[in-house]
């Protein structure tokens, strides 16, 4: 991890932690409306990525380049679920204050942090679909087999549709979340058995979307709740 990166992180883990412990109501939805920008530009930066990508003369480790420019906004929404994470272990009361101040605005956050997800779904799918002989050169390097990208590439394209639908959004983010786990290992793997440098740093991407998948996903399972006991005959 670069200092650059760390740096947002803790960025995002002092404004929320801030948001949430400071009593000016301000202060909260200027956070939220920061989010929500920084949201927004993620999801168009993609859509245009997507669109562009077609026409890209290059080869795939330029278009990364690219890529990273939207890790500005991923490693400081992952230093504020961090922030969430900690707040809501060690400050539950504040956090639920939170919660009712923007609860009628969390619907839409929530759809933003879904389409934001899919989108790095859509365009990884993609990607690897328009620089094909270059994603298969690195999937069998990591002694995948063909058959394995073509099936990693159809799941997080239909995931990456799933994540559009309320509905199926829940389900999706524990998919792609499964395969955010098998990235992480295959770096990792390539480390000890390979030699190939700074798995950490290989598993950031993967880790930091990993916060947006916890995010989609914890909706939905929060929402699930047993029946009401019947009192009655």
């Amino acid at each position: 991890m670069t200092t650059l990166q760390a740096l947002l992180i803790l960025i995002g883990f002092v404004a929320l932690s801030a948001a949430v412990c400071t009593n000016p109501i301000y202060l909260k939805r200027l956070l939220f409306r920061c989010l929500v920008v920084a949201l927004l530009i993620r999801i168009a930066f993609f859509v245009v990525l997507i669109v562009a990508l077609p026409f890209h003369k290059a080869d795939w480790s330029s278009t990364l380049l690219h890529v990273r420019i939207r890790y500005v906004v991923d490693f400081m929404y992952a230093g504020g679920f961090i922030g969430y994470q900690a707040c809501a272990l060690l400050f539950p009361a504040r956090l639920n204050a939170l919660k009712v101040l923007l609860s009628d605005q969390s619907a839409a956050f929530y759809g933003l942090v879904r389409f934001s997800a899919s989108c790095t779904f859509l365009f990884s799918s993609f990607a690897a679909i328009v620089f094909f002989d270059q994603s298969l050169a690195f999937f069998k390097s990591c002694s995948y087999s063909e058959t394995f990208m073509i099936f990693t590439i159809g799941l997080e394209m239909i995931g990456g549709v799933m994540l559009l639908k309320k509905k199926t959004a829940g389900y999706a983010a524990v998919l792609l979340a499964c395969d955010m786990i098998g990235a992480v290992y295959t770096h990792y793997h390539n480390y000890f058995l390979k030699g190939v440098p700074n798995p950490f740093g290989n598993s950031l991407p993967a880790l930091i979307t990993l916060t947006l998948l916890v995010t989609v996903a914890w909706r939905p399972l929060k929402s699930l709740s047993l029946p009401p006991a019947r009192t009655g005959p």
